[in-house]
């Protein structure tokens, strides 16, 4: 009956009351959890990792690396490859994208060793699930994926941003519990799971996930999963409900609380969304940089807290007025008269002296914008003729910008960030500028050149990621004929070597047996020829190749670079075979490669046998 009560319960919940009791239930945790977390935060993520591991943190580059660049003209969609010099990863500054030719570039996607490809929610989950076969591989395979894509800060907005695939992992790359727990439930059911479902746990919102006849749950915001107690499947939530043990033994007691106060446990289904593409289309003279670092604008009109780690790019338009090429990225053009037209300046003026020209130009971001600037050079013959700009977002009133004031030609540039109102009003990912002229005379009044930049924010982690020595990169596009798309890497080398991998185990040795459930497993130091080895990585499955832990208990680092790792007590199971392996860190914050996949066998000896010593 009280099952029942609960489910009742949650029906009306979720069509009634759910929107605005669970951001009351999100507050007060919050508010809660920010009074204790700091004293309790060791056993609640007693398997975090430090951000390096996850991509979110740029090593420091040693002195003397250098600067470098790959450019090149795309005519047509193809592949090709290039070499970057070094031992150690490059670190990717910026990648620019720019149509140098006369025609529309739809769509262009940039993929640099075949990963990175987030262009839509159905291009998010085949990566994620690159690899895996079985429906346990690809669930664990998208929490890894969530999980090292974005991390825990302060939201934008309310749900909405977030909780878009597309937006989450490309524009944002973090977000409260809620968008890790949306972003596993989206992925799953784009990968063709047929059950994904979010759970809200009095604040604490986690992902499930249905496969092999059961729920699973895997939440990708405190990078946890709950064994059951045969230590190799993954508990339900409502395992965990009834046997708080499961939660407790991995995440301590505040955690195991919002289990097992059942009353508030609600499960939700399809908040997430994927509306979201990163469509866009460069014009003649449009180009769109992304930067690794970012020079402090980013979108929140809730908290107005500053993300940890974040990126800015620029998208810049800067149409050629003596070619009628520009008019491929006109929106509206009313008696407008071109160079091209006429053969005289300035190079845009007016039909007809009768008639106000009118020329309005839109831009559209797959980003955020967060900031943006308008320069103009425009012409006016006398006090009867004028030049004016205006700008507004989403369909809203005209802002005058500029008007030129001097007679002849002259040069204004006006930054626009105020009014797209960032910090205050919903996220902004196109605009409008309008320019309005008129005189006496056609050459009276008119528009030499101009240049719209638009500043926007995106992930980190979208920027893909370069190897030492060979790299690829495949250029696609929606064009189906010749095109000029140029496109340039940055990137710095760094000179010091990272950290070779292990050579071998110590104990146990590659397929030995051990007598205990609570080794200790050692294994050979990594050398770096330039730094000192910091800290170590392992990790201990059952999964052949080292995909996921028995435990997240078991997926850890060694302190102070010391070649050991204590499995604790209680996760490892008589006669199975287990999974090992290891990489080094350095002092720089450079990760080297996995040592080889090692594993060993644990057989204890018989009851009487262990007795046997007793009796002599």
């Amino acid at each position: 009956m009280k099952h029942l009560q609960r489910r009742v319960g949650k029906t009306l919940f979720r069509g009634m009351r759910l929107h605005k009791f669970a951001e009351l239930l999100l507050f007060l945790a919050l508010m809660l959890w920010a009074s204790d977390m700091r004293a309790e935060q060791p056993s609640l993520w007693p398997q975090s990792l430090p951000l390096s591991y996850y991509g979110l943190l740029t090593p420091q580059v040693a002195v003397g690396g250098q600067e470098e660049q790959f450019q090149r003209i795309f005519a047509n969609d193809e592949e090709c490859g290039f070499a970057v010099r070094g031992m150690a990863p490059p670190t990717l500054i910026s990648l620019k994208i720019a149509n140098t030719g006369n025609g529309l570039v739809r769509n262009p996607r940039i993929i640099v060793n075949n990963q990175k490809n987030w262009y839509s929610a159905t291009d998010i989950a085949d990566e994620a699930i690159a690899g895996a076969s079985t429906p346990r591989e690809k669930a664990f395979a998208i929490w890894n994926f969530v999980r090292r894509n974005r991390y825990h800060w302060y939201p934008p907005e309310r749900h909405v941003e977030t909780a878009d695939l597309v937006k989450l992992f490309n524009v944002y790359g973090y977000g409260f519990c809620d968008s890790g727990a949306y972003g596993v439930e989206g992925l799953y059911k784009k990968a063709g799971f047929w059950g994904g479902r979010t759970w809200l746990l009095a604040g604490h919102f986690i992902g499930e996930v249905y496969y092999e006849n059961a729920w699973h749950m895997l939440d990708a915001d405190l990078q946890v999963f709950y064994p059951a107690r045969d230590n190799e499947t993954v508990a339900s939530v409502e395992e965990c409900e009834q046997d708080g043990w499961l939660v407790r033994r991995v995440s301590g007691p505040s955690i195991e609380r919002l289990y097992t106060t059942t009353e508030d446990n609600w499960w939700l289904g399809d908040r997430w969304s994927e509306a979201h593409t990163m469509a866009i289309t460069l014009r003649p003279g449009e180009s769109l940089t992304r930067y690794r670092t970012n020079w402090g604008k980013y979108h929140d009109n809730l908290y107005h807290q500053e993300p940890p780690v974040y990126s800015n790019g620029l998208l810049t338009y800067s149409p050629d007025l003596r070619s009628n090429t520009y008019r491929l990225g006109v929106q509206v053009e009313r008696n407008v008269e071109s160079y091209m037209d006429s053969g005289t300046t300035p190079n845009l003026h007016i039909a007809n002296p009768a008639e106000t020209a009118l020329l309005i130009c839109k831009i559209e971001s797959p980003y955020v914008l967060v900031g943006g600037n308008i320069r103009v050079t425009w012409f006016r013959a006398d006090e009867h003729a004028f030049c004016r700009c205006f700008f507004r977002k989403s369909e809203g009133a005209w802002n005058e910008l500029a008007t030129a004031d001097l007679p002849g030609e002259s040069t204004v540039e006006v930054d626009f960030s105020e009014l797209l109102e960032n910090g205050i009003d919903p996220s902004v990912y196109s605009y409008q500028i309008k320019w309005e002229w008129g005189g006496a005379g056609k050459l009276d009044a008119g528009i030499s050149d101009f240049v719209l930049t638009s500043e926007f924010q995106h992930s980190t982690n979208a920027m893909p990621t370069l190897l030492a020595g060979k790299n690829v990169l495949r250029v696609v596009t929606d064009e189906t004929s010749a095109y000029q798309l140029g496109v340039e890497l940055t990137y710095r080398i760094d000179r010091r070597c990272p950290p070779e991998s292990s050579p071998g185990p110590i104990f146990p040795l590659d397929g030995e047996r051990v007598l205990d459930t609570a080794p200790e497993l050692r294994w050979q130091p990594a050398y770096d020829p330039d730094d000192d080895i910091s800290q170590y990585y392992v990790i201990v499955s059952l999964d052949s190749q080292c995909r996921w832990p028995v435990s997240p208990l078991l997926e850890t680092e060694t302190s102070g670079g010391t070649p050991a790792f204590r499995v604790p007590d209680g996760w490892l199971n008589d006669g199975r075979t287990y999974y090992w392996r290891v990489r080094a860190m350095d002092s720089a914050g450079h990760w080297g490669a996995y040592s080889a996949i090692w594993s060993f066998a644990v057989d204890l000896p018989p009851t009487g046998a262990r007795l046997w010593p007793l009796f002599q």
